[in-house]
């Protein structure tokens, strides 16, 4: 049995001029109708049901059953001629024209959200990977020699004679009648080479430590940041000063103690103390005003710290960080070159833990006791030293209870104090009064912002307060710009009057202000 399908759908075509009518499908009806025949009918003896032929294969009384009953033949070798139901004709329906106005707006629609899919990607992406490639261009440029150090654009201040010092803040130009350097000293035109650079229109922020090239160890806390590394290129324009007379070899074994914590300072049988022993001697004028420099955070940057012992005169003091490597060979060619030396004092600032003194700094949270353990400990870490310099410590400075046993134990080492005075509220130099404790106190920072003018404006108040109190102390991180500055000032300060000292001999001179 085979049926004709291809006659079966083109009867199902609608043809030209024909009506469409919705409720009859395809039009089947309206043939049916033109042949004046009904649509389930068929014709007695025909062996046609609905307009299907049968060709009959075999005997027997094979005959297509109506629609409903039945079972259809199928046999898988039935040949069956498909042509296309969806070829179109001279005419189209109503339909047909529905079907392609869907399938275009669907295809126009599927194409605009696919544009801006991609767009929205591309444009988003692409700020991304801008704003990373910028963060990434200022994390790791590393500076060049001849660049402008922070306070782009400002001319460096020159030193002179004259006395007009202006008052803080320092943030207006140099006001005529300052100080200038004599003829002899060219003034810097950029700055040191090796200098950071920040990106163009970034707020001046004072650099950390000398762009060192070895900083604090990770135990430190936090993952550390990343900054330029200074080479001894960074420091070959800086005049380098007249070495001074060696200092006698230290430690002696007279003024050692040997602990569980390391060997620490101790006064000697004979009541000999290491802030005296270990000091680099003064013969200054007694009617002169003095001025002492302290260059602090040394033992962090090799270059660095063989430019502060190599470049500046004997009489600048030179503190070393406790969390340097090989402190004890750095404070013996220290005291090579004639420099006294100091080291650092970690304690808690107010701002902790955003700013980290490390792991081995006074803690308010700890009992006096166990900040007793770790004074021991850092001042083990080398010798020879005359006293310590406190570094942060804006809270632990505050607080008496934690702070008068710390300084009662230093007294009873021989060794002084120097208040670096990060709070008003301080109490360093009062109870180091009070235990007659050796003691001394920064009256401010050179390079706060470590640029050439700020740097020389800072000078002119140090010398103003010497004059005012006699005696005034300064202290510096060991930057080019820095090192360069002090070399510079250092030249013309005897032609001001003015002594620089060591500061040991300026214990117990200064007076709270």
């Amino acid at each position: 049995m085979k049926f004709d399908i291809g006659g079966l759908i083109s009867k199902l075509k609608p043809k030209k001029d024909d009506e469409f009518d919705p409720d009859d499908e395809f039009g089947i009806g309206d043939d049916l109708e033109e042949e004046g025949k009904e649509p389930a009918a068929a014709s007695e003896g025909s062996d046609t049901i609905d307009d299907v032929s049968v060709e009959e294969t075999g005997g027997g009384d094979d005959t297509v059953p109506p629609e409903g009953g039945g079972d259809e033949d199928e046999d898988d070798d039935d040949d069956f001629d498909f042509d296309d139901p969806f070829e179109e004709e001279e005419g189209k329906s109503p339909l047909d024209d529905k079907k392609k106005k869907l399938i275009l707006y669907g295809g126009v629609g599927a194409a605009a959200v696919l544009l801006l899919s991609v767009g929205g990607w591309l444009i988003f992406s692409g700020e991304d990977e801008a704003d990373q490639e910028a963060s990434q261009r200022v994390a790791l440029a590393l500076p060049k020699v001849g660049e402008q150090t922070a306070a782009e654009g400002v001319a460096p201040v020159q030193l002179g004679a004259g006395m007009g010092l202006r008052p803080k803040p320092l943030t207006q130009p140099q006001q005529p009648g300052a100080l200038t350097p004599q003829a002899a000293i060219a003034p810097q035109t950029s700055a040191p080479p090796g200098a950071a650079q920040q990106p163009e229109g970034a707020a001046q922020q004072p650099l950390s430590l000398n762009a060192a090239k070895d900083m604090r160890p990770a135990a430190i806390g936090g993952s550390g940041i990343i900054v330029p590394m200074s080479t001894p290129q960074s420091f070959s324009k800086i005049t380098r000063a007249e070495p001074g007379e060696p200092l006698p070899s230290a430690p002696l074994p007279e003024l050692i103690e040997s602990t569980a914590a390391g060997p620490l300072p101790k006064i000697a049988t004979d009541g000999r103390q290491p802030w005296n022993i270990y000091a680099r001697p003064m013969a200054a004028a007694a009617n002169q005003p003095r001025i002492s420099i302290i260059v602090k955070g040394l033992g962090l940057s090799e270059s660095a710290t063989q430019a502060a012992i190599d470049f500046l005169p004997p009489e600048v003091t030179l503190a070393f960080d406790v969390y340097g490597k090989d402190l004890l060979n750095w404070v013996q060619k220290a005291r090579e070159k004639g420099h006294e030396v100091l080291i650092t004092l970690p304690m808690e600032p107010v701002d902790y833990p955003a700013s980290d003194p490390g792991p081995e700094a006074l803690m308010t949270t700890a009992t006096p006791d166990d900040n007793l353990l770790r004074l021991n400990r850092l001042l083990a870490k080398t010798a020879g030293y005359v006293g310590l310099i406190t570094d942060m410590g804006s809270q632990f400075t505050a607080s008496e209870h934690h702070l008068r046993p710390v300084l009662i134990a230093l007294k009873n080492r021989g060794v002084m104090i120097i208040d670096s005075h990060t709070t008003p509220a301080s109490r360093v130099a009062t109870i180091a009064a009070e235990i007659d404790l050796p003691r001394a106190f920064v009256n401010l920072t050179l390079d706060e912002t470590p640029s050439p003018a700020l740097i020389d404006a800072q000078f002119q108040e140090l010398v103003r307060a010497a004059n005012k109190y006699a005696v005034a102390v300064g202290v510096a991180e060991p930057l080019p710009v820095s090192l360069d500055r002090i070399a510079a000032w250092i030249q013309v300060l005897e032609r001001q009057k003015v002594t620089l000292a060591p500061v040991s001999s300026i214990a117990n001179r200064q007076i709270a202000q």
